[in-house]
């Protein structure tokens, strides 16, 4: 049994980035775009995110754990 599933990156998945990426810019709270890419993926998948990260909290549908 595989014990992770890899996530690949589809034309689904860019859409959601950009939409995260032009909210959050026009909101004054843009996050750096490799999380930006993080959360499109989560958010795609309806996957929480485990980060430390406090500003994944400002992406809007996308559930942070923090360890």
């Amino acid at each position: 049994l595989p014990l992770a599933e890899v996530a690949t990156v589809t034309s689904g998945t860019a859409d959601i980035y950009a939409e995260i990426r032009l909210r959050l810019k026009r909101a004054g709270t843009p996050i750096p775009s490799n999380d930006t890419w993080i959360a499109a993926l989560c958010r795609q998948h309806a996957l929480p995110v485990l980060s430390n990260d406090a500003h994944f909290d400002v992406v809007e549908g996308v559930r942070r754990i923090v360890f």
